[in-house]
């Protein structure tokens, strides 16, 4: 899955680049909030599946129920944080299946998913999933292009971690429109956040599988491509707009 800095860049271009949602300063960080959320709301209640509406049967792939969830919730994408959790899940079916098929190739399977094989296209090197899985695959590459992410789309993340924890302090109602039968737990969620982008990788280390290039395009191409997809195939688009 795409990681929260990558999430929130998609979000906010999505928002520079569409030029009739108005959201004011309150608005868009719930909406920020909205495009974090699957990941942190994830929990020993809810699993990470059920909060990404994944249907996949193994690891290898990404199967978001994207359909299901516009049946059910669009009548709320006139709220911010419903919004961005929609934009979430598009995001992570569209980074995982279809920019990493251009990041690795699969070469060989293997009864054990996890002992799968990829090419890496940038430097022909052989890697397992579990490695592309670990510490020191792809989340070392978010490591070491957080401060990347972030200036090159001016997000001040250590900001707006301060204003996500006093949203959820006070109110995270709108949570509870999706997950309304599930027990959320905040302490768990605000720990999730205090950890959040915190370097723990080797400074020697090089970016194995993504790259800086390579992750801008697919912020650009994703926050455009929502645009479009959401003006020309969602009825209630004007909802949004009000």
């Amino acid at each position: 899955m795409a990681s929260y800095d990558i999430h929130i860049a998609v979000a906010k271009r999505f928002l520079e680049i569409n030029d009739e949602i108005r959201y004011d300063e309150n608005s868009k960080l719930h909406f920020f909030l909205g495009t974090i959320a699957p990941d942190l709301i994830a929990s020993k209640y809810i699993s990470r599946d059920e909060c990404h509406f994944d249907r996949r049967e193994n690891r290898s792939y990404v199967n978001i129920d994207l359909d299901y969830f516009v049946d059910k919730y669009s009548k709320l994408f006139n709220i911010p944080f419903v919004l961005g959790y929609y934009i979430h899940l598009y995001t992570d079916q569209v980074f995982y299946n279809e920019y990493m098929n251009t990041r690795i190739k699969l070469i060989e399977k293997n009864v054990n998913v996890f002992n799968y094989k990829y090419l890496i296209v940038d430097s022909n090197k052989i890697i397992t999933l579990a490695e592309i899985c670990s510490t020191d695959g792809i989340y070392s590459d978010y490591d070491m292009l957080n401060d990347f992410i972030c200036k090159k789309f001016s997000l001040n993340f250590e900001q707006l971690k301060i204003n996500f924890k006093e949203i959820i302090k006070s109110d995270i109602s709108e949570a509870k429109l999706i997950f309304e039968n599930n027990e959320l737990n905040y302490n768990e969620i605000i720990k999730k956040l205090d950890i959040t982008n915190v370097v723990n990788y080797n400074k020697d280390a090089e970016i194995k599988i993504l790259s800086e290039d390579s992750i801008s395009e697919f912020i650009e191409n994703t926050a455009q491509k929502l645009n479009e997809l959401l003006k020309e195939e969602y009825t209630d688009y004007e909802q949004i707009c009000t």
